[in-house]
């Protein structure tokens, strides 16, 4: 099979995935491989003498079944064309092994910034963008590629790998608490912003136990589909969208050290 220089890198990977098969097993087949794979053999044949490409979605699939890791998987679907989807939709970030990004505004910031452009951001840039110095910015960085990311790429530019990086939900955690509580400091002084950039309004709702877990389906809902709205707008502003909802009345004694 052709495996030249020349051949995109989903080729290379794809035929080192197939040889390795038949070094275990002589008698292992392009069929069964491309069974494997969820593919057609001649479609799968084809590809693999670079005679033909590969569709996202059979990209992804085997992705996922070649367990490729992280930065194989990025420059897996880079080598298709895909230039949205080498980025994961999502990522879980766990507030006790990441709790420096959640006690500390930057991070998420950095972030923010970094999701505006695939190409990525100098740290020159990034630096004027958020508003802190070049060593902050410097800082940050080293920390979020140390904890798989963001990567530098060679032209010294810096990327993220996940399109969106979220905790988990309900699990008690002073890191999170921590962000929400500089969510709204943050939200108190941006009220002097002029009202034509900010949107803030409240209302009061009586909800029961079942009622108050339908709200925080349609929460997460909302936060999926505003989420959207991001990956269409690759130049405008950096928003913090906050959303809170907690008990008026008296009744409702404190918990414990929730987020």
């Amino acid at each position: 099979m052709d495996e030249s220089k020349n051949n995109p890198y989903f080729v290379i990977k794809l035929n080192e995935a197939f040889r390795l098969k038949k070094m275990q097993n002589k008698s292992y087949s392009l069929r069964a491989f491309a069974k494997r794979l969820s593919m057609n053999p001649g479609t799968l044949s084809a590809i693999l003498k670079g005679k033909r490409t590969i569709s996202i979605a059979d990209a992804k699939t085997a992705i996922s079944v070649l367990e490729l890791s992280e930065s194989e998987r990025i420059q897996f679907l880079k080598s298709v064309g895909d230039r949205t989807s080498y980025i994961d939709d999502s990522h879980q970030v766990d507030p006790k092994d990441h709790k420096v990004i959640f006690e500390e505004w930057e991070y998420f910031v950095l972030l923010a910034i970094l999701r505006k452009d695939l190409e990525g951001y100098g740290e020159m840039e990034i630096s004027s963008l958020g508003g802190f110095s070049l060593e902050r910015t410097q800082e940050c960085l080293n920390l979020l590629k140390k904890m798989g990311l963001v990567e530098q790429m060679a032209s010294g530019k810096w990327r993220r790998l996940h399109r969106n990086i979220h905790s988990t939900h309900d699990v008690p955690s002073s890191s999170i608490r921590k962000a929400h509580e500089h969510a709204l400091t943050l939200a108190m002084k941006k009220l002097e912003l002029p009202v034509a950039v900010r949107d803030y309004s409240f209302l009061n709702i009586n909800l029961d136990e079942k009622q108050f877990k339908k709200y925080k389906r349609l929460v997460l809902k909302f936060r999926n589909d505003l989420f959207n709205l991001d990956g269409a707008s690759t130049n405008g502003e950096v928003y913090r969208v906050s959303i809170q909802c907690f008990p008026l009345l008296e009744r409702v004694k404190q918990g414990g050290k929730d987020a």
